[in-house]
């Protein structure tokens, strides 16, 4: 038993070192927070946070798989964000407001879950990782800008701009060879991420293709050209 133990914090201390604003940490400390981290897999599609749940300051690491990030109005959901492994994501900062969007972990994610306190020691011992933090919330801010522009755009460019966009968000930076799969999109999904309606997809997604912008395969999966 104890062995299986170790096993898994071993595994939880190599994602760690390998989120790039941990980077020069020693290795104890590491271990020490990896034995503070909370460590789910997800079955089925697991809500994070919301609105609805006050102030939630938790840090959410993704070591695998998808979370989505997304409003919801009049039973309408509209994601404007999709978050791939090696995010670190959370309503954490300290003076911020309680969350004004949804976050759900799609089914076969891994998620690392760590309290603000803790989160916090390690910033008062590392302020280079508050620094680097900064650094990618200023890069996901410039991304939501350019999300912004493809908005204004016609619905080619949005759902071109949009699929461009899934697929860098869903390299893994944990994978020792990393190549860009097919995109596993609904048209559903698509519209969920461009604000467009279904039958506008489906059209637009025949016209790319006869574009030769996008190859579709006979599951539906889409690759980029």
């Amino acid at each position: 038993m104890g062995h299986t133990r170790y096993s898994v914090d071993m595994e939880k201390v190599w994602y760690i070192s390998h989120i790039d604003i941990f980077e020069g940490i020693p290795d104890m400390e590491i271990m020490q927070i990896a034995e503070r981290v909370q460590d789910h897999r997800c079955t089925s599609p697991m809500h994070l946070y919301s609105p609805h749940d006050g102030l939630d300051r938790n840090v959410f690491l993704l070591k695998e798989g998808e979370v989505v990030l997304y409003h919801s109005r009049d039973g309408k959901r509209t994601i404007f964000d999709v978050l791939g492994p090696g995010s670190l994501f959370g309503n954490f900062l300290p003076n911020a407001e309680g969350a004004t969007h949804y976050a759900e972990a799609l089914p076969g994610s891994r998620i690392c879950i760590l309290t603000p306190e803790d989160f916090q020691k390690v910033v008062a011992k590392h302020p280079e990782v508050l620094t680097r933090l900064l650094q990618k919330l200023s890069s996901r801010l410039h991304d939501y800008e350019q999300k912004l522009k493809l908005d204004t755009g016609s619905a080619l460019e949005k759902v071109l701009g949009e699929l461009r966009r899934y697929s860098r968000k869903k390299r893994n930076p944990f994978a020792i060879l990393s190549k860009d799969a097919p995109l596993a999109l609904s048209h559903e999904k698509i519209g969920e991420l461009t604000g467009l309606n279904r039958v506008t997809v489906t059209r637009t997604i025949k016209l790319l293709k006869l574009q030769g912008d996008i190859e579709v395969d006979d599951k539906g999966r889409i690759t980029l050209k």
